[in-house]
């Protein structure tokens, strides 16, 4: 059997010393590998079940990852040969003067 589910309560405590009581609920570990799915996921982290279903949200998709990533690398690139050129000119205009 796992700890409890670890709960936080977004409207509760106003952070002046009031408590909130918070039902304890018991997990075993083949209860949380269901909820191990695309939609839904649990996290087991020193014995405490935690819900981070709600964080998904936040990650980005595997699609979209790099469809624009080659955009980055264009400015860099193009600047790094234009200041190769320029120096090239520099260099052989000191050269020959």
């Amino acid at each position: 059997v796992l700890g409890p589910m670890a709960a936080v309560d977004a409207s509760g405590s106003d952070g002046k010393g009031q408590g909130v009581e918070t039902s304890v609920t018991y997990y075993r570990l083949e209860e949380v590998a269901k909820r191990n799915s695309s939609k839904e996921i649990w996290l087991v982290i020193h014995g405490r079940v935690y819900d981070v279903t709600r964080f998904l949200n936040e990650d980005p998709s595997k699609n979209n990852t790099c469809k624009s990533c080659w955009i980055y690398w264009i400015f860099p690139i193009v600047g790094a040969i234009l200041l190769g050129f320029l120096y090239r000119y520099y260099t052989s205009e000191s050269r020959s003067s």
